[in-house]
């Protein structure tokens, strides 16, 4: 999924998605209610191993196309909670930010990480320190 590699092309050597078939190691995706249209998009849980994308909203699924203004762009929500699944939270993060705590319908800013996010991870991973 687009939403992890864009966290793949920061240099570490502390973290790879990889696109895996069924069994241990992988981040579940799943889709199901939440709270309905307009409150919480997407939650990764706790634990940082399971993401789930809510029903009842309007998913973009095209990444050579951006979202229309009553849908949300699955690339960029997949982005930011694939942020969490590497222990990145809101914190002090910009609007423009992969990491900002909310996101608008109709836009795709998220689908590339900002200056902010990369210093980030890459404080959290740094490159040789695994």
């Amino acid at each position: 999924i687009n939403g992890a590699l864009v966290w793949d092309n920061v240099p570490s050597q502390c973290h790879d998605f990889q696109r895996v078939g069924t069994g241990s190691g992988q981040i579940p995706l799943w889709q199901g209610a939440i709270d309905g249209a307009g409150g919480v998009y997407a939650i990764t849980t706790d634990a940082h191993n399971n993401i789930k994308f809510d029903s009842a909203e309007t998913w973009h699924l095209n990444v050579n196309t951006s979202p229309g203004g009553n849908s949300l762009d699955l690339w960029s929500i997949a982005a930011h909670e694939f942020g969490h699944t590497l222990s990145l939270n809101h914190g002090m993060a910009a609007p423009t930010d992969t990491m900002y705590a909310t996101y608008s319908y109709g836009q795709t800013y998220f689908r590339t990480l900002e200056f902010a996010d990369r210093t980030r991870i890459q404080a959290l991973y740094p490159t040789g320190s695994c």
